[in-house]
């Protein structure tokens, strides 16, 4: 039947079925589901058309003129309990959710990352749900069209009046001058307005605002990054404003300490006043005890540490994430911690008394640890008390099989969210940074995740929890089936992916050394010829495999630090195999007998046009002076040449570097050459830094953006782009070692650069190791990403050790 018959078929049956018409089907005719047969808007694909019946449980069908039934999931809740907000193929939500508020009638207020919420043009940032409706609705707007904030919202916080406070790193709130880094908007006069200035037509503070809490009198206590309120001096990192008198305070003065990162991530106050705060900092006001969490007394004009590790420093021992307060003064706090003040059991979550100035822990594993077996983001509890935690990341999740928990005080146990209270549900590599209760009791969970419970649109916010972004190891066995690390992968047009790296004996294969194949079609691992004595074609003392490409025709082109590839002499840094014949060969000489590369090979990339870029160590590549770093190779001409210059007849790359190398190349549909490594400052350019565009068309060199002060976004000691690779729509993935790529949180490691809009972004949580490197980067036809580098148990799974898959759609 060809396929517009089918279309026709399927057509009517969808068209009998919304028209309430019985379908006298076979009974053996099970109705097919909805979801695989979508494309992302929703649309039918044309190459999965099939007649039968569908079945339409929990869909909405519209008919568009142009492209025919349009599915969009029904807003109904979900078996387990859980429910999304808004529809949508991919949720309401575009990106990170980092704080959550309800007021009194029940609406519920979300900040983070995310833009144009539910399609809302002028819903960035900061956005309203109302259950009622169950609508999504923008925060007053800029005046142009956007929304009335330009940056992040890490902060939100509502007073007795409704009115929303709102903190983070934008600046110029829906256009005033003085609204910088916090504001508040009025939902009954739908209006925004400052908090203050510094008297010279700025915002009363001069950074970024990571914290809020409003106390019983109104007053609204402010954490962050600034150094300044309003001209007050002393009025570091934490303040208060006074909505009364509309003026800041400082509390007491903070005179030393060290701050790290985001220092400031969470702030309390009980019905006594007593200003909690939790973070990343040591020794606050020089207080020996006083780390990662300090507590601001009202009454006595002091700051005061939280107990002890018995040794002089304080009680916990990493970051605060999340405090609560309950009615009867106790403080629960949240974070990477472990042993609080001694206690064995007091990992991850601990709770604080006061009255008794004693720590004590919440249950244990049973074991003499910790419940929880992974960090805690955000704490709430509810009007009965009870204590709900949030958290998964690290590549981990709760001891108790989630990454929402929560805790009964009364019976002293910790229960998982599901359905019925008992049921079990995980979220398994994503992370919940934020969550909140209304009166009715519902949960509302905010981060980094997708498809909360299975449904579809339930991504980044939902009500009840699991993001399905799932990490899978490839070939069996608890450790994995390399024994070191992979520096590459590529995949051939027929699906097999070829590993490079530093391994012996891959998958227990004598001759798979230091580059294999993994067949997904037979799930084994292949050899690639030999050196005719046993072992690996690439294997002694110098024989790292560095980086691989494959030509159209399925030539696999190698790189590496390796000599006389399977006893060719001129198979140097460089080779070349053929799957047809299973055959070596080199690339050119030196003209001396040995390789046309004089060191290291550690990338490769081949352009559309045939031509095969290589990237590394070497200089002056056969003997051309400017052909240093990189080079490019013409298989028709079977020459090399060099990308531009300095200007003085050496290489583009290399100014301004001690030890200049090239690590990854990557090659778009249009032909421009993404190169990174250890280099600054490419072609003379400032922002070029660590990585950098060449256009073979025009002939030049371009950075991909830049920081604040003109400079690359990537900064740092012993930083470096190690890997790089294209999905089908143009966007850069990037690998290596870095931080917070861009100044963006999640990006550790690995980022993603999308050229049509010219911004980074994070792969969802980032490879969620402890220690990595990530060293090589590959996109199948079906978006996954395949990572492999220096890590053990990617994404916490035990077989992953060197090799993992990112698949960003399951």
């Amino acid at each position: 039947m060809s396929s517009v018959l089918r279309y026709v078929a399927l057509l009517t049956v969808l068209t009998l079925t919304l028209a309430g018409m019985p379908l006298a089907l076979p009974v053996a005719a099970a109705a097919m589901p909805v979801a695989p047969l979508l494309t992302a808007d929703g649309a039918l694909r044309a190459d999965a058309l099939a007649p039968g019946a569908l079945d339409l449980t929990g869909w909405n069908v519209t008919l568009d003129p142009a492209r025919g039934p349009v599915f969009r999931p029904a807003t109904l809740a979900s078996t387990t309990g859980w429910e999304h907000l808004g529809s949508g193929i991919d949720g309401a939500l575009n990106d990170e959710v980092n704080a959550i508020a309800i007021d009194s009638t029940g609406r519920v207020y979300v900040g983070g990352a995310f833009t144009d919420v539910a399609g809302i043009a002028t819903a960035d940032h900061v956005a309203m749900w109302n259950p009622a409706t169950q609508t999504w609705s923008a925060l007053g707007s800029n005046g142009n069209g956007n929304g009335a904030l330009n940056g992040d919202v890490k902060a939100l916080a509502i007073d007795s009046n409704g009115r929303v406070f709102v903190g983070g790193s934008f600046t110029n709130a829906a256009g005033i001058a003085t609204a910088d880094y916090i504001a508040r908007w009025n939902p009954t006069t739908q209006t925004w307005s400052a908090l203050g200035s510094n008297g010279s037509g700025n915002g009363a503070l001069n950074g970024d605002v990571t914290a809020l809490t409003i106390a019983s009198n109104s007053r609204v206590y402010v954490g962050g990054l600034f150094t300044n309120a309003a001209g007050i001096s002393g009025a570091n990192w934490v303040v208060v404003w006074n909505p009364i008198s509309q003026t800041w305070s400082r509390l007491g003065t903070v005179n030393g300490g060290v701050l790290m990162g985001d220092a400031i991530q969470a702030l309390a106050v009980d019905n006594s006043g007593r200003v909690y705060v939790g973070g990343w900092f040591f020794n606050w006001h020089n207080i020996a005890a006083a780390d990662y969490i300090v507590m601001w007394n009202p009454v006595t004009q002091t700051w005061n540490a939280l107990g002890s590790n018995g040794s002089g420093d304080g009680a916990l021992n990493d970051r605060v994430h999340a405090l609560v307060v309950d009615t009867s003064g106790k403080v629960y706090v949240g974070g990477r911690f472990t042993d609080a003040a001694d206690l064995a059991e007091a990992d991850y979550v601990a709770r604080w008394d006061p009255s008794t100035l004693t720590w004590s822990a919440l249950g244990s594993d049973g074991s003499g640890d910790g419940a929880l077996g992974i960090a805690v983001f955000t704490l709430a509890i509810d009007t009965s008390g009870r204590l709900y935690a949030g958290g998964g990341i690290d590549g981990g999740w709760f001891v108790v099989d989630g990454s929402m928990a929560m805790w009964n005080p009364a019976t002293q146990t910790w229960t998982a969210l599901g359905s019925d209270g008992s049921s079990i549900v995980t979220i398994p590599w994503s992370g919940i940074d934020t969550l909140a209760i209304d009166s009715n009791g519902r949960i509302y969970i905010g981060g980094r995740f997708k498809d909360v419970a299975g449904l579809f649109n339930a991504d980044n916010i939902a009500m009840w929890s699991s993001a399905d972004q799932t990490w899978s190891a490839l070939g069996d066995g608890p450790d994995g089936a390399l024994d070191d690390s992979v520096y590459a992968l590529a995949i051939a047009p027929d699906g097999k992916v070829y590993v490079g790296g530093w391994f012996e004996d891959a998958a227990g294969i004598p001759e798979a050394d230091n580059i294999a194949m993994w067949d997904p079609a037979t799930q084994q691992w292949n050899a690639l010829g030999s050196n005719g004595n046993g072992d690996g074609a690439i294997a002694g003392v110098r024989s790292s495999v560095f980086s691989l490409a494959i030509a159209p025709e399925g030539k696999v082109y190698v790189g590496g630090a390796f000599d006389d590839v399977a006893g060719i002499p001129e198979a140097d840094n460089v080779a070349i195999w053929d799957p047809v014949n299973e055959q070596w060969s080199a690339l050119g000489s030196n003209g001396s007998g040995d390789g046309a590369l004089s060191n290291t090979v550690y990338a490769l990339a081949i352009a559309p046009d045939g031509k095969v870029y290589a990237g590394g160590s070497f200089t002056n590549a056969a003997e051309n002076a400017a052909a240093d770093y990189v080079a490019v190779w013409d298989p028709v001409t079977e020459q090399w040449g060099a990308l531009g210059s300095n200007g003085s007849g050496d290489g583009a790359v290399g100014q301004g570097s001690d030890y200049p190398r090239v690590y990854a190349l990557a090659i778009d549909a249009n032909g421009r050459v993404y190169v990174g490594g250890d280099f600054i400052n490419v072609a003379g350019i400032a922002a070029a830094d660590y990585v950098a565009m060449w256009n073979p068309s025009t002939q030049r060199w371009s950075a991909l953006g830049s920081n604040s002060s003109g400079d690359g976004v990537i900064s740092g000691e012993y930083v470096d782009v190690s890997a790089l690779a294209i999905d089908a729509n143009g966007r850069v993935y990037v690998g290596g070692t870095f931080d917070n790529l861009a100044g963006i949180a999640a990006a550790d490691s690995v980022a993603v650069w999308n050229p049509a809009t010219g911004r980074w972004s994070a792969l969802g949580n980032g490879l969620q190791s402890e220690y990595s490197y990530v060293a090589a980067l590959a996109v199948d036809a079906k978006e996954r990403v395949y990572i492999g580098g220096i890590f053990s148990d990617g994404g916490g799974i035990a077989a992953a050790d060197a090799l993992v898959v990112w698949d960003p759609i399951t």
